[in-house]
């Protein structure tokens, strides 16, 4: 019960140890699933939704190396919560996708804009 041992706990509070991504982030919380966009809006926010547990503060992070289906999510050089970076992966929620069962097989349009009963084939003046 020496006094000097408290002091010496209120100096480790002044410098907070820095949380390192790889450690509080699991491989398969870096495995984001489809996101709407490849910027770094949308991988940060998919990085969060998926950890929301951890809390995490986007304001600490940044993204760098944005590829086709993964990029870097780095801590930023001034954090004061955050070390190293993870690779995060993604595959990107194109609205193409959702075309194939958008068109409908069969033509059934093409045939009510020829209007067949339209035209009066003979002739009225005949």
């Amino acid at each position: 019960m020496t006094p000097g041992s408290n002091s010496e706990n209120g100096n480790n509070q002044n410098t907070p140890i820095k949380k390192s991504l790889p450690a509080i982030i699991s491989n398969s919380n870096q495995q984001l699933g489809k996101i709407k966009n490849k910027d770094k809006q949308s991988i940060l926010e998919a990085l969060l939704a998926k950890n929301r547990s951890l809390n995490l503060d986007k304001s600490q992070l940044d993204v760098e190396n944005i590829k086709d289906a993964s990029a870097i999510v780095f801590a930023k050089g001034d954090s004061t919560k955050y070390e190293g970076k993870i690779l995060v992966s993604f595959t990107i929620n194109s609205p193409s996708s959702k075309n194939p069962g958008a068109t409908t097989p069969g033509g059934s349009g093409s045939s009510s804009s020829k209007n067949p009963g339209a035209a009066t084939p003979g002739g009225s003046g005949a």
